[in-house]
């Protein structure tokens, strides 16, 4: 008579864990009493103390020589148990693996006269393309099983086609497409019951695959659309795929897909690429739902957003949802971003520094003629004519009323320009010898530098009069002067490759001189207080930290021969004039990294930016014009 033994392997385990547990436990209860038990001391000294002591001792040393053959036995029991288990274990594997390979069998014998006779199973899933191919998803079989998904495409090549379901089962999904080539299609649901499969992604700026019929009476949708590939740099985003249609009466179409997003422009001058338009939906069957147009992608970046400037693409239209037999149709892509254009304006002879006052005109100094033109920036036009100040005219500045301070280094004084009327308002102010830059403090106080006697002079604006106790000694060969927002004031010296900090309470310098690279010349200050500071001979930008006034980081290389810096007070973003490269480097203040390289005009100098706009002016000393950077 035969019997049968139903055995849970894991449960044997956890037993033979559980026995081996209690044992332990017994083995050191068994310990813990050996010592004061096996060696009692008699209560006293007399015969029968002894005699009572001796015997419970023995008693004792019984009891242990029967826990330890117990013990024994125990672990032999544990030990038969986890063979036990293991055995089972074993041969619940072996019947598995048996059972598989019969199903196996079984399976293989089903599929042999379909095989046969149409290439393909009776049931079972296709297999799925091969990865990089291009291959094509093996179809699911005749009664029962899903297409297998596509394969990726290599470059330049579409990915695979998703496969076809039988009577019942899913369509595979489309592969993804290689670079520039397009998703694979979806492949198509069961005629009887099953979902299409999804178009596959299209590569960078191909189009979506599109999505997989459903074939089903009802029930049943087809397959989204493929998202189109996002555009390489500049270019346009791919189209999104059409949704699936749906053949049965009451199907849905499906979705159609993502437009890709357009190419962002890494280059100055070069718009962002449009976005991709939304695939299509799926037609919907005669009694089912139109399937949902797909997004249109976003416009790329323009490469005037590297720049600094604010030239993302637009958003990308909604595609619209129909009813009925016809699916919605996919929203449009979005426009890229702007390109960035310069805009040349002819001023006077050699202009050397340049200023915006905010909200109204800009100024340039022309070293070469003895005057200062001035811009209007609506219009990028030059209005009235060249105002005549002193000799050799270079830096400029603008005071909180708008009054503009022009330094004249060939006869050593600061003229003072009405903005109201645009012309000289009271005497030449006498300064120190050679006076170059110029800067004004939050309270309208002007700091000018003298580069040959190594000095700041200080102006009272209420009086146009220098300061008493000025000018201020600092480095040799002061050059740039730029003020922070606290009042602090810093000077680059030339000769010394340093930077002097007056304190604006005491009009002293404070502190030592702070090291930078060779030959700085200008410098200023962005919204956070970092000071920037050009090393002429070095090709490099330093920037201080003014909590500590020391440099921070490494120098940024730039363009040949840094002069003017100037910080846009907004965004943060710094521009450099590379006088020797014809160029303007552009600073991300966040990574300070240069971000876009400008051309402009012959030997850039002097910099300045209309905080209204975040138009850049940059004064070209060897052609006569001034380049204005916009977005």
């Amino acid at each position: 008579m035969s019997s049968y033994v139903i055995a849970v392997p894991e449960a044997l385990a956890a037993a033979a864990t559980d026995f081996s547990g209690i044992g332990e436990a017994v083995r050191r209860a068994s310990a813990a009493a050996a010592g004061s038990t096996t060696n009692l001391l008699a209560a006293g000294a007399d015969e029968v103390s002894a005699a009572i002591a001796g015997l419970f001792g023995s008693h004792a040393q019984e009891y242990q020589a029967l826990s330890a053959q117990v013990t024994v036995f125990h672990d032999r029991f544990v030990q038969t148990i986890a063979a036990g288990s293991g055995a089972y274990a074993a041969a619940e594997a072996a019947n598995a693996s048996l059972l598989q390979t019969i199903e196996a069998d079984v399976l293989a014998m089903i599929n042999a006269p379909t095989k046969a006779l149409f290439g393909r199973a009776l049931i079972g899933d296709g297999a799925n393309g091969a990865a990089g191919s291009g291959q094509a998803g093996g179809a699911g079989g005749l009664l029962w099983g899903n297409g297998g998904d596509g394969g990726s495409g290599a470059a330049g090549q579409a990915g695979g086609a998703g496969g076809n379901a039988g009577l019942f089962g899913n369509g595979g999904n489309g592969g993804t497409g290689g670079a520039g080539g397009v998703g694979g299609g979806g492949g198509a649901g069961g005629w009887l019951g099953g979902f299409g499969g999804a178009g596959g992604t299209g590569g960078a700026g191909g189009a979506g695959g599109v999505g997989g019929a459903s074939r089903a009476l009802f029930g049943f949708s087809g397959g989204a659309g493929g998202t189109g590939g996002a555009g390489v740099a500049g270019g346009v985003g791919g189209v999104g795929g059409a949704g699936g249609a749906a053949w049965g009466l009451l199907s849905n179409g499906g979705p159609g897909g993502t437009g890709g997003l357009g190419g962002s422009s890494g280059t100055f001058g070069v718009a962002g690429g449009t976005g991709g338009a939304g695939g299509v939906g799926g037609h919907g069957g005669l009694f089912g739902v139109g399937g949902h147009g797909g997004l249109g992608g976003g416009g790329g970046l323009g490469g005037a957003a590297t720049a600094g400037f604010a030239a993302p693409g637009a958003a990308g239209g909604v595609g619209s949802a129909a009813a009925g037999v016809a699916g919605g149709v996919g929203g449009l892509g979005g426009i890229g971003g702007a390109p960035g254009t310069v805009t040349t304006i002819t001023v006077g002879d050699a202009p050397t520094g340049v200023a915006v006052n905010p909200g109204g005109d800009v100024y340039v100094t022309n070293r070469g003629d003895g005057t200062v033109s001035v811009i209007n920036p609506a219009s990028n036009t030059v209005i009235g004519s060249p105002i005549g100040v002193g000799s050799n005219p270079t830096g400029v500045a603008v005071n909180p009323g708008g009054y503009v301070y022009v330094a004249n280094s060939g006869s050593n004084t600061v003229w003072v320009i009405d903005p109201t009327t645009n012309t000289v308002t009271g005497t030449p102010i006498p300064v120190g010898d050679f006076p170059f830059g110029v800067a004004v403090s939050p309270g309208g106080h002007v700091y000018v530098t003298n580069r040959v006697d190594g000095t700041v002079s200080v102006i009272d604006p209420t009086t146009n009069t220098t300061v008493s106790g000025t000018p201020i000694p600092v480095g040799n060969t002061p050059f740039g002067v730029a003020v922070n927002p606290g009042g602090d004031v810093y000077v680059t010296n030339l000769s010394g490759g340093t930077v002097s900090v007056i304190d604006p309470t005491t009009n002293t310098v404070t502190g030592t001189p702070i090291p930078v690279g060779n030959n700085p010349y200008g410098v200023a200050v962005n919204p956070g207080g970092n000071i920037y500071v050009t090393n002429q001979a070095d090709g490099t930008v330093s920037v201080i930290d003014p909590t500590t006034n020391t440099v921070t980081g490494t120098p940024i290389a730039v363009g040949s021969g840094p002069f003017g810096v100037a910080v846009n007070p907004n965004t943060g973003y710094v521009y450099v004039t590379n006088h020797f490269s014809n160029t303007v480097s552009v600073i991300d203040p966040t990574t300070s990294t240069v971000t876009a390289t400008i051309d402009v005009g012959a030997l850039p100098f002097g910099v300045a930016v209309d905080p209204t706009t975040g138009h850049v002016y940059v004064a070209n000393i060897d052609s006569g014009t001034v380049s204005v950077i916009s977005g």
